[in-house]
C-alpha cells in the first residue's frame, strides 16, 4: 500500500507490475471508498456547485436489485415480463414529479443534463436551423456539442457582467437570427432570467426556448427561484445531481402533449437501458423536496449570500455585488489579482476545501478568472450563516495571510467533523 505523501502516479505504476492481481485491485478499491469517504464526509468542506449531497435513504436506494433490471420501453409497454414493481415506480416517481414542478411531463430516462438537452435539440430543430445561446451556453448546444453534430447554425449573445440577459441585446439578436429555438442557461447562474420578457420576444418571432436549469433546478423545485416554465420556457432540463441531490441523471420537463408522443418514440434510439435503482432514488428525493425542499433552499441562498459577505469583509472582490452578490446558491469570487486560479484551488485543496475554479477570457480586457463557490453541499449537514463567517476566514488565512494550508487543514477536519449528519430529509 502505498505510503503517506507518496504520489497518485506512483500509486498507479503498482498496477502494471507482476504482482498485481484483481484480488490486489478489489483490496484496493474497497480502500479507496472507505478511506474517500472518510475524508469527504467528516475531514473537508465541498463548495462545489456541481455536487450535491444524497441523504441517507436515496444512497440505500442505489444498493437494491433494482440496478439489474432490464426495464426498457415505458409505464406499461415493457419489452420484458416481470416488471409490475418498476411500473409503480415509474408512476410514482412521475407524479411526484409533475407535482413538484408543476408541470404535465417529466421525461426522468436521460442519463444526464447533456444528454437531455441533446434529446430536446433533436425534438425542437431540423438541421439547419438557426438557433441561439448565450456565449457561456452548455457545449451541448453549441457547435462544439451536439447542436454542431446535429447541423444546427449556432449563434450567440454575451450576457452582462452579472451574467444576466440584457434584453435590449437579446431581442436584437432574436430579430436577426430568426431562431427556432432559444438554449438559455448556464453554469454561473446567479441571478433569475428576465424570462417573461424574453418568451414573449422568443414567441412573437416563432421561437421556443429551452431553459437548461442543470444548476439551479433544486433552487426552483424549493420556490427560491424563478419558475421557467409558468414564466414561458417551453421546455426545461435540467441534471438530477448539483442542488437536486439525487444520482447522477438528467430530465426533461414540458406541457405539450405532441411533444411528450414524439419523445416516447424516439427516447429508445437515445438511451434505451436505464437504471432502475437510481430512479428510484430519484423519487425518494423528489419526495423528499417536497416535503423540505422550500426550507432547505431558503436557507441554501441565506449561506451563499453570507459567504459573499463574509468574503467581502475578508477583503476578496465578489461578483455582481450591485444586485446582492446573488441569487441562487452559488457566487463568483474573482481572483485574477491573487494569482493563477488554479494554484489558488490547489492550496485550498490543501487546506481541505474543495471547490471549481473558472476562467472566462470573454469577460473584460484582461478576462476573468477565480472561483465559483456553492454553498448546497454544506448546508446539506446543517451549516448555517455563522458557519459561512468561519469558511470565509479559512480562505482569508490561506490566500491573503499567507498561512500554511496544512495547518489550516487541521482546523477544517476539526470544523467539519461537527456537521456529519444529513439534514432536510426522511430518516
Amino acid at each position: 500500500m502505498a505510503t503517506k505523501g507518496e504520489s497518485l502516479s506512483a500509486r498507479s505504476s503498482d498496477l502494471s507490475t507482476e504482482a498485481f492481481s484483481p484480488s490486489v485491485a478489489v483490496k484496493r478499491l474497497r480502500e479507496l471508498i472507505r478511506t474517500h469517504d472518510e475524508w469527504y464526509t467528516r475531514e473537508c468542506i465541498c463548495l462545489n456547485a456541481a455536487e450535491g449531497a444524497v441523504s441517507p435513504l436515496a444512497r440505500q436506494a442505489l444498493s437494491s436489485y433494482l440496478v439489474d433490471r432490464a426495464a426498457a420501453g415505458s409505464i406499461g409497454k415493457r419489452s420484458h415480463t416481470g416488471l409490475e414493481h418498476v411500473d409503480e415506480l415509474d408512476t410514482i416517481l412521475t407524479t411526484l414529479g409533475r407535482k413538484l414542478f408543476n408541470c404535465k411531463y417529466v421525461e426522468y430516462r436521460t442519463l444526464s443534463c447533456a444528454n437531455a438537452n441533446a434529446w430536446v435539440l433533436r425534438l425542437l430543430t431540423e438541421v439547419g436551423d438557426s438557433v441561439l445561446t448565450p456565449d457561456i451556453g452548455h457545449k451541448t448546444y453549441r457547435t462544439v456539442g451536439y447542436a454542431g453534430f446535429r447541423g444546427l447554425n449556432v449563434h450567440e449573445f454575451q450576457l452582462n457582467e452579472d451574467f444576466n440577459v440584457d434584453l435590449d441585446i437579446y431581442e436584437k439578436m432574436v430579430k436577426q437570427v430568426r431562431p427556432t429555438a432559444i438554449f438559455i442557461g448556464h453554469s454561473h447562474f446567479l441571478f433569475p432570467y428576465p424570462l417573461t420578457e424574453m418568451a414573449k420576444i422568443a414567441h412573437e418571432f416563432g421561437a421556443r426556448i429551452m431553459y437548461d436549469a442543470a444548476h439551479v433546478m433544486g433552487l426552483i423545485a424549493g420556490k427560491q427561484f424563478q419558475q421557467p416554465l409558468q414564466e414561458g420556457a417551453d421546455v426545461v432540463t435540467t441534471s438530477t445531481g448539483k442542488t437536486m441531490s439525487a444520482p447522477l441523471g438528467g430530465l426533461f420537463l414540458h406541457n405539450d402533449s405532441e411533444l411528450d408522443k414524439r419523445s416516447d418514440a424516439i427516447w429508445d434510439g437515445i438511451v434505451s437501458g436505464r437504471n432502475s435503482a437510481r430512479l428510484a432514488s430519484l423519487a425518494i428525493v423528489l419526495a423528499e423536496h417536497l416535503e423540505f425542499g422550500e426550507m432547505f433552499y431558503s436557507q441554501v441562498v441565506r449561506n451563499a449570500q453570507a459567504l459573499a459577505r463574509a468574503l467581502v469583509e475578508a477583503g476578496f472582490p465578489v461578483l455582481g455585488k450591485n444586485c446582492g452578490f446573488t441569487q441562487s446558491h452559488m457566487l463568483l469570487v474573482e481572483c485574477s489579482e491573487l494569482g493563477d486560479r488554479r494554484e489558488l484551488a490547489a492550496k485550498m485543496r490543501q487546506a481541505n476545501i474543495v471547490f471549481t475554479p473558472f476562467s472566462l477570457p470573454q469577460y473584460g480586457p484582461k478576462g476573468m478568472s477565480g472561483f465559483r463557490l456553492a454553498t448546497m453541499p454544506c448546508t446539506a449537514y446543517g451549516m448555517k450563516e455563522g458557519e459561512m463567517q468561519i469558511i470565509a476566514d479559512f480562505f482569508k488565512r490561506v490566500l491573503l495571510d499567507h498561512e500554511d494550508p496544512s495547518k489550516v487543514a487541521r482546523d477544517v477536519k476539526e470544523f467539519s467533523g461537527k456537521f456529519t449528519e444529513r439534514q432536510f430529509c426522511f430518516q
